[in-house]
């Protein structure tokens, strides 16, 4: 510090510039201590305090003559300090995130592994909503809840559970945001539209962030965080409104680990799991991004996007240039008796040339319209 106790009781600046600086530290004490390098010079002494100084300072024996500081003895500096990890939230009673599959609505709700409801204080007649929609009562209702979906359950004055809802959430992407409405979009009240689209880039519809049609309100929307590209859960009906969405996290790596989709009777995912940097996600109920029986590429980076309980919902590759290539022609050949179109291609990351056999997607552009385009222009026509 710049200043210290002298012998008649009085604080005096001083200077250590030119002091002699010694570290008296041991090498174990060092290395748990937040500033760990040796400090042995003045400039470091400098660095050290600043660096410690929100975590309570050094410890040093210092020594003054004249009002200069000669000698510096640093004893201990504080520790590097432990990041508590953050406690796994307190669900409350009435709510449950489902963990296992192929579980009818009663073992979830009555099982004391789940929810742990006495059957007697269940109304039979107790309606069971599906992301908004009415869709069973308590008694008949079956395999209505899978992996990573969220059971509510609502009680009468009588204790007795009226009301299950379930919230089941899926992935959809911010294709783009088009603030230039038209003036009857602005009267209905919206000023903003979002087109959303699915992982295979097919589109999932239009929404707004206020709408008098209410089925037409992307409820969750936050312009601060929903940008075009940003990746969110919606929790959707049967007819396209979506009750409830959120940005998602997501963890990109290179899989150490990986169990197949297996589906369950409801076509979902009962099954599989992905690991990168040591840590194992479970895939929801309703993941997307790999078929039933489909494995990972363990030489691959990929994208994982994951609920707000933690589950897989969807993997892509990583926006990555590896697959990036420029196209100098298509022609067609004939493979065990068809014609198929390649495209002559040059990677963007090393230079190398390749050929990629191509789909015929059935659109308006097809591979022939690319034969003949590129035929036409002598080879050398680029693709989009």
């Amino acid at each position: 510090k710049q200043t210290v106790n002298s012998d008649d009781g009085k604080y005096v600046a001083v200077s250590f510039a030119d002091a002699v600086v010694i570290d008296t530290r041991s090498s174990r004490e060092k290395e748990s201590d937040v500033y760990t390098n040796d400090i042995s010079t003045p400039a470091k002494l400098t660095s050290a305090i600043d660096m410690c100084e929100d975590l309570g300072g050094i410890t040093a024996d210092v020594y003054v003559e004249e009002g200069e500081i000669i000698f510096v003895a640093v004893l201990a500096c504080p520790d590097e300090p432990v990041e508590e990890p953050e406690p796994d939230p307190v669900l409350p009673e009435n709510v449950l995130v489902v963990s296992a599959a192929s579980k009818s609505l009663a073992e979830l709700i009555t099982d004391a592994e789940y929810l742990g409801i006495a059957p007697e204080d269940v109304l039979a007649t107790a309606e069971v909503y599906y992301n908004g929609d009415e869709i069973d009562t308590f008694a008949s209702a079956g395999y209505v809840a899978g992996k990573g979906d969220i059971i509510e359950v609502v009680k009468n004055d009588q204790g007795d559970v009226e009301s299950i809802f379930i919230r089941s959430y899926t992935y959809a992407k911010i294709d783009k945001l088009d603030t230039d409405l038209s003036e009857t979009q602005k009267s209905n009240g919206a000023t903003v539209g979002i087109e959303l689209i699915d992982i295979d880039e097919y589109d999932i519809g239009t929404y707004y962030d206020n709408h008098t049609d209410s089925d037409k309100i992307l409820r969750g929307f936050d312009a601060a965080d929903y940008e075009e590209g940003t990746v969110i859960a919606v929790a959707m009906d049967a007819d396209g409104c979506i009750v409830d969405s959120y940005v998602m996290d997501s963890v990109t790596g290179v899989p150490t680990a990986a169990r197949a989709v297996q589906l369950d009777m409801n076509n979902w995912v009962k099954n599989g799991t992905i690991a990168i940097d040591g840590v194992t996600y479970t895939y929801a109920a309703q993941f997307t991004g790999l078929d039933a029986g489909a494995d990972v590429d363990f030489d691959e980076e990929y994208v994982v996007y994951l609920t707000a309980e933690g589950y897989a919902l969807a993997i892509c590759g990583s926006d990555s240039l590896d697959d990036v290539y420029y196209v100098v022609g298509v022609y067609g050949d004939t493979l065990e008796g068809e014609m198929v179109a390649y495209a002559q291609v040059i990677s963007v990351t090393d230079g190398k040339k390749a050929k990629l056999m191509l789909d015929d997607d059935g659109d308006e552009y097809t591979t022939d319209a690319l034969i003949a385009e590129s035929a036409a222009a002598g080879g050398a026509y680029v693709a989009e």
